[in-house]
């Protein structure tokens, strides 16, 4: 896990290498134990690295092949590493190392472009060719791993965050106000090809990406299944669905450092800590977040895991203390607006962590891959079944996901009519954003735009579920994933999810709608697959709550120090995107109790925030700072 960064002129006229190492600077916090940089001519690549395997100063990077063909610039981890090797030696390839970084770079001399379909992991690299004068670049298959690029001024310039890129071209801190005004609306933007600075661009999961003196090329290498397989019954797939994610937390649990885990009370987490234990006998510490006021804690059940299994536990206090610096902080990472809250609960954990811990596991993905939340999925299991002429499936499904939502501490009826509008209504999330959510009217000047980039659902996949199911691993996990990433990479943190494995995530979408969600019950494949895993009072919870976050009490117990102090400011107003005295009344609504706008003012936050530290103040300058002399330079 890593920081990468790299610049290609077109006109052939050498890399200036003091712009690699300011480039490189900015990423010192992805890759604390080692930096260097490659310039050779027209092309410059540089590398933070965090060692996590083969930590030996071999492995640093930029690596090059033996004959010095190839330059690589890595970040990620491939974990099947080691049968990738074994099939590389047997093939004659020689190695000088132990890790995953010159496996990446020996398979695509080997295997070509092709080599992508064979990673099993998180990656984001370029691969400067000096022969062919080519630089090749990749990114994962669900974007796990962040890549972003400009063309500007002659130049093909790329990194892991648009920061390594303001550093040289400060002038590229010009907002794209359709995607902010997508982002606004929507929470998303990690999804799209287009990022929040309107001259940089962000290569999309599953794509790999050509720089030549002809110009710059991309191309899609992996997609989702289209057809449910009927020929499947459900107690192949239980097995399979158990053996699959087993052996995706085993190939993850690769590191020659103290491994972690963020747990909660829920089936996802409580899976991956079992599994963890069964393949190693080894110290290993877990982490929950919880509050003063035990705002829906999880700790109990999450340290009652921890024991059973010898964990060594910590629960992690978050609190409204210092919001707006840690805000600011998180802001400046994420280089995004933004809506989760539980992003302030997964800085304090991170933070927390890291002085013993750089490898993390978590849940993320379960979600989308199992249809997790009833609030969201049961509409759409609902009409696969009445597709299918189903009828008493078709109402099995509305009544249990009635009784499931009325009965949720965070959800209620009226979610049950929402999801059922989403799932049967097209364009009902615009109808919900003006009638119902109340903050249209609030968007003015630049913002008033409402740009549509929610991608159409598949209809290629030929189950409804299902394709409600790619549609949310597509948009929503990724912000998700976006966010992760920059969180835990901020703590020098690698995070790994074993519910990310392709070939678990190619076997689910195989899987009809109604061995993932039944009689309003989420995730019941899953829950079917780890019985004798997880303890059953957690599997048969669906009331399963996350890292969620007290936003709405922290913002009424302090709105002159949070709302007064970021959003109701004149330098905000002068801004031009927001009606204030809309925003006024919607703040009074939510102080009063009247309404619960809590994500919604956090979410305008994070956007006046982002404005302050990336187009109001001049980008980060660290090129200057003092390197480290193990850095290493070509």
């Amino acid at each position: 896990m890593c920081g990468i960064a790299g610049i290609w002129k077109f006109d052939g006229s050498p890399v200036d290498p003091l712009k690699v190492q300011q480039m490189t600077a900015t990423l010192s916090h992805r890759g604390p134990d080692a930096m260097g940089w490659y310039t050779e001519g027209h092309v410059g690549l540089g590398h933070t690295r965090l060692a996590i395997i083969d930590l030996i100063d071999a492995s640093n990077q930029p690596f090059h092949s033996a004959d010095g063909r190839y330059v690589l610039s890595y970040n990620g981890e491939v974990f099947n590493y080691v049968e990738l090797r074994d099939e590389l030696v047997a093939l004659g390839v020689q190695f000088r190392t132990h890790g995953d970084t010159e496996v990446v770079l020996a398979a695509y001399i080997q295997w070509g472009e092709d080599c992508v379909q064979r990673f099993n992991g998180m990656w984001a690299f370029a691969i400067h060719d000096q022969v062919q004068d080519k630089l090749f670049c990749s990114r994962d298959r669900f974007g796990i791993k962040p890549f972003v690029y400009a063309i500007h001024e002659g130049c093909f310039v790329f990194a892991s965050e648009a920061k390594a890129m303001l550093a040289i071209f400060p002038e590229l801190r010009v907002p794209n106000y359709d995607v902010i005004s997508y982002c606004v609306r929507q929470s998303l933007a990690a999804g799209l090809e287009n990022t929040c600075f309107a001259g940089i661009l962000r290569l999309l999961p599953s794509h790999c990406l050509r720089v030549t003196a002809d110009g710059v090329s991309k191309s899609k290498f992996w997609d989702y299944p289209t057809h449910v397989d009927r020929s499947i019954d459900k107690s192949t797939a239980t097995r399979k669905i158990a053996e699959l994610l087993d052996d995706a937390v085993r190939i993850r649990m690769r590191s020659d450092v103290t491994i972690g885990l963020t747990l909660s009370s829920g089936v996802d987490s409580t899976a991956i800590a079992r599994l963890m234990r069964n393949h190693s006998p080894e110290t290993m510490r877990a982490f929950t977040s919880c509050y003063e006021s035990e705002y829906r804690s999880e700790v109990t059940t999450a340290s009652e895991t921890a024991k059973a299994l010898n964990f060594e536990f910590s629960p992690v206090l978050c609190t409204a203390r210092d919001f707006n610096q840690r805000l600011r902080q998180i802001v400046r990472h994420v280089e995004s607006p933004h809506s989760s809250p539980a992003m302030m609960a997964l800085w304090e954990i991170m933070k927390f962590a890291a002085p013993g811990t750089k490898v993390m596991l978590e849940g993320q993905g379960a979600d989308e891959l199992f249809a997790g939340y009833p609030t969201i999925y049961f509409g759409y299991a609902a009409r696969q079944a009445l597709r299918q002429g189903r009828l008493g499936l078709f109402f099995q499904q509305l009544w249990g996901a009635w009784r499931t939502n009325k009965e949720h501490p965070i959800f209620g009826s009226h979610y049950f009519f929402s999801g059922l509008l989403r799932a049967c209504v097209p364009g009902a999330h615009k109808l919900i954003r003006r009638f119902g959510r109340g903050d249209e009217s609030v968007y003015i000047g630049p913002l008033k735009n409402v740009p549509d980039y929610l991608p159409d659902f598949d209809r290629r996949v030929d189950d409804i579920l299902n394709r409600k199911l790619k549609h949310s691993h597509q948009v929503d996990l990724v912000e998700l994933l976006h966010y992760g990433d920059a969180i835990s990479m901020a703590h020098s943190i690698e995070s790994r999810m074993p519910f990310m494995d392709f070939r678990l995530i190619e076997y689910v979408f195989q899987l009809p709608a109604e061995f993932k969600f039944i009689n309003g019950k989420a995730k019941q494949i899953l829950r079917e697959a780890l019985v004798g895993i997880v303890p059953q009072p957690i599997l048969d919870n669906q009331k399963k709550l996350g890292f969620v976050t007290p936003i709405s009490e922290w913002l009424r117990k302090h709105p002159a120090e949070i709302i007064e102090a970021i959003l109701l400011t004149p330098q905000c107003e002068a801004r031009g995107i927001f009606d204030m005295a809309k925003v006024r009344q919607i703040v009074d609504k939510h102080l009063s109790g009247r309404r619960d706008y809590g994500a919604l003012i956090f979410r305008w936050l994070t956007t006046e925030i982002w404005f302050q530290e990336f187009i109001d103040t001049p980008a980060t300058q660290a090129a200057d700072r003092a390197l480290d002399s193990t850095v290493v330079s070509r």
